[in-house]
């Protein structure tokens, strides 16, 4: 039977912090961005959903709503959602442009000043958000629950970049990427009514400590333990010298990997966490217990379900792997039970 090694122990985290959520075709605008190239994203989604359309003759504007009727489409049907919002006091004689496929639209003035634009499967989101947030205990969260179900986005690939000292960007490497490429052929070919989609990923380190002193057995003696202890707050928790950024990126890609099992990955699917691959060899030379990944996209303004073959849609996804097989060594969750092991 196993034992816990350490009083304390440790797990690395990686938190969703910001999202980008695009199509190819937004790739290069999206570098201009000044907020983005402060905080460029090193992991990457590629993913599928229901080609969304707008039906530009139900456009209905007063005073204070607009109205619009959305098409979802699922092989040669159509599931539709209108959606009315509320506008600007100060915004007068809207109108909609939004041609042929009308997969993109634009609010424009009379004059021609373009109010806001950009696809529509955005703005279905977006208007599918507020309507969570403003009927957050109303008998409409099923309808809301429901519609994010069928228009959760299917995980078909993980992936990143990182070059040297985080030179390079999952923009770099999607300029070009052949996965990508082939993911659009084939979905053009075989699921032409869904639209492939780009999600960018920002993640912020943590590290997770339990504390169990009441053990009568564990793996090293005490005055080891507290080695390890100072160690690891020495080498993460003061100067982040212990895991390196590039590190952290290539254990979040893994775990992603084997969590959502995309159906283009290979590499990870069913051999993380595993001692012997270097790119995440720091978590073993500091004898990390686990590692954590928290992927929400619950976020500001846009919430959007993410699913795979094998997992369900969901806003939250907490990914948890044990460096360690269950007969060397305990979970440092295992007493709290606060997370159910591999």
């Amino acid at each position: 039977m196993s034992v816990r090694k350490y009083i304390t122990e440790f797990a690395l985290g990686m938190r969703l912090s910001n999202a980008y959520l695009l199509q190819q075709d937004q790739l290069q605008t999206l570098r201009d961005f000044e907020e983005f190239q402060s905080a460029p994203s090193h992991i990457y989604i590629i993913a599928r959903q229901p080609k969304i359309s707008i039906d530009p003759e139900s456009f209905y504007i007063d005073n204070k709503f607009y109205s619009l009727k959305f098409n979802i489409q699922k092989q040669n049907s159509y599931t539709h959602q209108i959606f009315k919002s509320p506008i600007s006091s100060e915004v007068v004689n809207l109108h909609l442009d939004c041609p042929y496929p009308h997969t993109e639209y634009a609010f424009k003035e009379k004059e021609g000043n373009i109010v806001a634009h950009g696809k529509a499967a955005l703005l279905l989101l977006h208007n599918i958000s507020v309507l969570k947030e403003i009927n957050l205990y109303n008998q409409k969260l099923q309808r809301i629950n429901d519609l994010q179900n069928l228009l959760s986005f299917e995980v078909l690939y993980v992936g990143q970049s990182y070059g040297e000292d985080g030179s390079r960007i999952a923009l770099d490497r999607l300029q070009d990427h052949q996965t990508l490429q082939k993911i659009y052929f084939e979905s053009n070919k075989e699921n032409p009514d869904k639209d492939i989609w780009i999600i960018l990923c920002n993640f912020e380190k943590s590290v997770i400590t339990t504390i169990d002193p009441t053990q009568n057995n564990y793996g090293v003696s005490v005055e080891e333990s507290d080695r390890h202890l100072f160690s690891v707050h020495n080498k993460v928790m003061n100067d982040d010298a212990g895991i390196t950024d590039k590190q952290s990126i290539n254990f979040t890609e893994a775990a992603l990997i084997r969590y959502f099992q995309p159906e283009y990955n290979e590499k990870f699917k069913n051999n993380f966490p595993d001692n012997s691959h270097s790119s995440y060899s720091e978590c073993y030379d500091l004898d990390i217990n686990s590692v954590i990944i928290e992927l929400s996209t619950d976020l500001e303004g846009m919430q959007f379900k993410l699913h795979s073959s094998n997992i369900p849609p969901a806003y939250d996804h907490l990914i948890h792997f044990n460096l360690h097989s269950k007969d060397e060594r305990k979970s440092m969750f295992e007493l709290a039970n606060l997370i159910n092991d591999e």
